[in-house]
């Protein structure tokens, strides 16, 4: 959960690019449209840590659950080994 863990350093340098103007944090959801929340930066690839969607908690949850289901379905199904 710090440096060099590749998810901490993207959320850095999505917050020091918001910080100096290079990212502007939206107001809504570009999910679901809600001004209610603070609206957070997601990220589908770690390697790219500027190319983010904005998202409410909520959506966000979810736009994780899909990200999570779409890699578990490209790794395949996992084969015990038996020793």
């Amino acid at each position: 959960n710090g440096k060099g863990n590749p998810r901490y350093e993207a959320r850095m340098l999505v917050a020091r690019a918001i910080a100096d103007g290079t990212l502007v944090r939206p107001s809504q959801c570009q999910d679901c449209g809600t001004d209610k929340e603070k609206i957070q930066a997601h990220h589908e690839d770690y390697s790219k840590p500027l190319e983010v969607q904005w998202f409410c908690q909520p959506c966000h949850g979810k736009a994780d659950a899909k990200l999570r289901e779409r890699q578990q379905r490209e790794q395949g199904p996992q084969m015990e080994m038996s020793l």
